[in-house]
């Protein structure tokens, strides 16, 4: 829960002090933020698995839900710019008003 609060906190710390995150800080950030809860399952499920099944590797899952995490949240950052189905659930372009460094702005700030 620590990190998850942390992820949160460097995206409101960069939005608010206007700093543009590297893509290593913005991925370390979607890691803690978007995979916090994920990987907080996933230790729970890995806790009270059943012992004997030995299909369930630690290392493998925890590759998958980190890779799984960045794709859920670059593909959240771009939905936010330009599904309309997105902007019907929550506002248009909720991350540009909201000041965020979404990966879309990361991208478009780095490679200016």
């Amino acid at each position: 829960m620590i990190k998850l609060h942390q992820g949160q906190g460097l995206d409101i710390y960069w939005r608010d002090h206007y700093i543009c995150p590297t893509e290593e800080e913005y991925v370390d950030m979607v890691l803690k933020k978007t995979g916090g809860l994920m990987m907080l399952a996933f230790d729970l499920m890995f806790i009270f698995r059943n012992q004997a099944d030995s299909t369930l590797d630690y290392v493998t899952g925890r590759y998958f839900l980190e890779t799984f995490s960045k794709f859920f949240q670059i593909r959240d950052d771009y939905c936010n710019l330009w599904d309309v189905k997105y902007a019907a659930n929550k506002s248009y372009c909720e991350d540009l008003t909201e000041g965020k460094f979404s990966w879309v702005i990361v991208q478009g700030v780095l490679k200016r």
